[in-house]
């Protein structure tokens, strides 16, 4: 955040302010964060002081703030379980494909089904083919 600067001499100078991306609610000029001097306390003030007396204290910005970020790392935990679950779900499809269509291959080529010899080059393109549905 960029620094303001106050023109009334180092002497008699407050504390710097720091400009907030907001603006004032009651007057529209940029909000900017200073300092108490008597307790050293931080709150949001209007850059218009003293034409703007808008002030707010920042305790109930962070606890907003807090909250909101609780939801958030709940959402984000919520999302990132429906992930992995669907994760295992494409995982396991799969597997039991491969697993079904090996067993219908042992099936069809088993010697008491089949008289006559399986080529090897059949073999090896039905399980290219099941290796290409897998992925």
């Amino acid at each position: 955040m960029p620094r303001t600067s106050d023109a009334r001499g180092p002497e008699s100078s407050p504390a710097p302010a720091w400009r907030v991306s907001s603006s004032c609610p009651t007057c529209g000029n940029e909000l900017v964060i200073r300092t108490n001097r008597i307790d050293g306390s931080c709150f949001l003030a209007c850059s218009a002081f003293p034409r703007c007396r808008f002030r707010e204290g920042l305790d109930e910005l962070i606890s907003t703030l807090v909250e909101r970020v609780a939801d958030l790392e709940a959402e984000v935990a919520e999302i990132e379980t429906e992930l992995r679950a669907e994760r295992a779900v494409a995982v396991a499809m799969p597997a039991r494909v491969v697993a079904k269509e090996l067993r219908d291959l042992i099936y069809r080529w088993h010697p008491d089904r089949r008289r006559d010899p399986i080529p090897p080059h059949e073999v090896v393109a039905e399980l290219t083919r099941i290796r290409a549905q897998a992925s």
